[in-house]
């Protein structure tokens, strides 16, 4: 091998590894240009959210939360008054409620002619008339709890309310 050769294997040698290094050096500065740019939106964020965080700190002095800013139109105060009102009627009218005392179904079924509480044809008659009686009995209870112990708002129905379940 004469030294031409050599020279010119050794020059497309260096151009070879010239191209892939210009390629590694140029890929790791886009790669470095990219981190320092979201490095900096982060720390843009970061001071923003502390900063935010310090004046929610400052405003509550940590003693309370702050509420949440929502606009007055949200809920109205006739709603609110509705909401309460209907959630306190659940919970009278959830509460236990004793079953009719043995004296007044004497009472009833003294007002019965005995020859139609004797007949076995009619006894099964006689079930349902005393499960329906102790029905309406309870849902008058019911509702008269909820009227002795709760005072009705003055405020209009909401469009599908049943204006007979309002009046309770």
């Amino acid at each position: 091998m004469n030294s031409g050769d050599e020279k010119f294997r050794y020059e497309v040698h260096s151009r070879e590894n010239d191209n892939t290094n210009s390629s590694i050096l140029w890929s790791y500065r886009r790669a470095a240009k990219i981190k320092r740019r979201l490095d900096t939106q982060i720390q843009s964020r970061a001071d923003a959210l502390l900063s935010k965080t310090v004046a929610v700190n400052i405003a509550s002095d940590g003693n309370s939360p702050i509420a949440p800013e929502m606009p007055e139109t949200m809920m109205s105060q006739d709603r609110k008054k509705r909401l309460n009102y209907q959630f306190l009627r659940a919970q009278v009218r959830s509460s236990p409620i004793s079953g009719m005392a043995s004296s007044w179904w004497d009472n009833i079924f003294s007002k019965i002619p005995q020859q139609y509480l004797i007949s076995k044809s009619l006894l099964s008659h006689k079930e349902m008339i005393c499960q329906e009686i102790e029905n309406i009995f309870l849902s008058s209870l019911q509702k008269s709890m909820a009227q002795y112990v709760l005072l009705k708002p003055d405020i209009k129905l909401v469009e599908g309310e049943d204006p007979r379940e309002a009046d309770i």
